[in-house]
């Protein structure tokens, strides 16, 4: 308040600079008393003698209760900055253009030159791996040749900080902000500050690669905030680029494992259902002891049923690996329209023909499952057809060979009888005969509780 108001009073005097001290020539209606009480408010510790008709201003910090106040050279300002290491705020400033005190603000071209050049000073320690303050950083940064190493001094003299702004057409403004933004980025004290910084580091190798002496580094950067920048974002774009692949990597490996794992379950699953076919051929077994038809029949709609239970559940899976392959098409066909590099594309390609062809075994699989159950089960159809004949055969009718001798031993008893038929009846304990060659047989081969009949 007290620098405007100094600012609002001086406006109509005539204001002279002399060995950076101010001359002011009071135009009436001002006093001597007014110019006494703006200046003491301000903060001046002196009292203000005429000299020759003019006032004498000293604009030395030690005439000032709180620090220099006004500035009338741009060489002062610029030491005031280098030693501060900040560009100062609220102070006044002689415009040599003008002849008159005006207000030291990011209006000014100026200030903008001394912001850029105590910001990117900071910066530079923030990034550096070894400093001496304000004199000189040291960067040891890993590159594709293995790693290189930059001595860097951040000090300049005010020639060398004017010639850099001069013979340059540099964009003080956007310079300013970009330099604001650099700063923003390694101080969010987030998870990612020190990939940022590292990827600033890397920016700034490449900015000043070329460079013949140690001692241009900090000029060419001052001239060259945008290009800065520009290097930075273009390595954090890679870093977030590589970081996003391999997060979708570890998303399709994750996708992989668990279309895999469901796979398995139902492969799994369609073996625990295979249990079954041994349990069918128990059932044959069964088939094969059968005594009558009634049981015949009965084990054969169970294994029926067996089988027509595993058919649904077989067909069930067939279903869901259809599903889980379309399922897997969509999912993957997304990762092939990705604009990261073909590093994605090809993982994903990969990961889906490996599933596709899992897919493909299982139902192969499935249909082999099929085709056995249903084998087994037209294999116990036919042993049912066999036992159901045998079944229905007549129990009394049995194929024997009787040899025909006599009971005194003679040749002649001793004949061959090979191809005589004999049906044996047993009926209510009388045994019934039937010759069907021979008119006389001694039967002496059976044992039917009676002595041998000659007939």
């Amino acid at each position: 308040m007290s620098n405007q108001r100094i600012l609002d009073f001086l406006e109509n005097q005539k204001v002279e600079v002399n060995d950076e001290d101010l001359y002011i020539k009071l135009i009436p209606p001002a006093t001597q008393e007014e110019l006494q009480n703006h200046i003491v408010n301000a903060g001046y510790i002196n009292n203000v003698r005429p000299f020759e008709g003019k006032y004498q201003i000293k604009t030395g910090s030690r005439y000032w209760n709180r620090g220099k106040f006004i500035f009338t050279s741009d060489e002062s300002l610029f030491e005031e900055c280098d030693t501060q290491s900040k560009v100062p705020e609220g102070l006044l400033y002689f415009d040599k253009i003008n002849n008159k005190l005006i207000k030291f603000n990011s209006e000014l071209d100026l200030h903008n030159k001394l912001e850029i050049f105590v910001e990117l000073r900071n910066l530079l320690t923030k990034l550096s791996d070894h400093m001496i303050p304000n004199e000189e950083v040291i960067f040891l940064i890993k590159n594709d040749n293995g790693g290189v190493k930059h001595r860097v001094p951040i000090s300049l003299d005010y020639e060398s900080f004017a010639e850099t702004f001069t013979n340059q057409t540099i964009e003080l403004k956007e310079s300013v902000r970009l330099l604001g933004k650099l700063q923003q980025k390694i101080s969010l004290d987030d998870a990612q500050d020190k990939e940022r910084r590292n990827c600033m580091r890397s920016a700034f190798d490449v900015l000043i690669q070329g460079l013949d002496e140690e001692k241009e580094i900090f000029t060419h950067t001052l001239a060259n905030i945008v290009s800065f920048y520009k290097k930075y974002t273009e390595h954090h774009n890679m870093f977030l680029s590589d970081f996003t692949i391999n997060k979708v990597i570890q998303e399709i490996n994750a996708k992989d494992l668990e279309y895999t794992g469901k796979i398995n379950d139902i492969a799994s699953s369609v073996q625990t259902k295979a249990l079954a076919i041994p349990g069918a051929m128990v059932a044959i077994t069964a088939v094969m002891k059968v005594d009558n038809m009634a049981s015949a029949i009965g084990v054969v709609v169970a294994l029926l049923l067996t089988c027509l239970v595993i058919q649904k559940s077989l067909d069930i899976y067939n279903d869901t690996f259809k599903h889980l392959s379309k399922q897997i098409n969509n999912v993957f066909s997304r990762y092939q329209i990705l604009s990261q590099k073909s590093e994605v594309r090809n993982e994903a390609k990969i990961t889906e023909q490996a599933l596709n062809k899992l897919i493909e075994k299982g139902e192969r699989g499935l249909n082999y499952v099929s085709r056995i159950i249903w084998t087994v089960w037209i294999t116990s159809i036919l042993f049912v057809i066999f036992e159901i004949n045998n079944i229905n055969k007549p129990e009394s009718e049995k194929i024997i060979n009787i040899p025909n001798t006599s009971e005194t031993g003679k040749e002649n008893t001793h004949q061959n009888t090979t191809g005589i038929i004999i049906e044996v009846k047993h009926n209510d304990s009388k045994l019934e005969l039937k010759r069907s060659k021979d008119s006389k047989i001694n039967v002496t081969s059976l044992e039917l509780n009676s002595p041998p009949t000659d007939f």
